[in-house]
């Protein structure tokens, strides 16, 4: 329900939420190795191809052969405007989702999301 929210209200930007956090990802970093990419994002490596592919088809970001060590993606000029043009849709439907779970859940609830994400990164290293 949530990611529908963020999708409904990111829609006239043609991304989905889970696009806008990869091309947050890239903006952040400049450019990423797929596999650092999925285990940073915690997503299997097919998953993360399959929601990169549209955004490479889109020329929001270029996914080039590194060699031996797979695929390095960065994030485009397009991408970048492209994300420029989110925010503001992002920061409407962060709003929304505030409005809706309260100030005071929040904290709390993103509290133990990042005990979960923690939990997680540590049983895979």
């Amino acid at each position: 329900m949530i990611t529908q929210l963020y999708d409904d209200i990111l829609q006239p930007t043609a991304l989905r939420s889970t696009q806008v956090v990869l091309l947050v990802a890239l903006a952040a970093e400049g450019e990423m190795s797929m596999s650092y990419m999925a285990r940073e994002l915690i997503m299997s490596p097919s998953t993360l191809s399959r929601t990169l592919l549209p955004l490479e088809r889109e020329g929001l970001i270029d996914i080039a052969s590194n060699g031996k060590r797979g695929k390095l993606v960065r994030l485009t000029t397009a991408g970048e405007n492209a994300l420029t043009n989110a925010v503001p849709y992002w920061q409407k439907a962060q709003e929304k989702f505030l409005e809706q779970v309260g100030d005071t859940a929040w904290p709390e609830l993103n509290a133990k999301l990042a005990g979960i994400v923690a939990a997680i990164r540590r049983s895979r290293l």
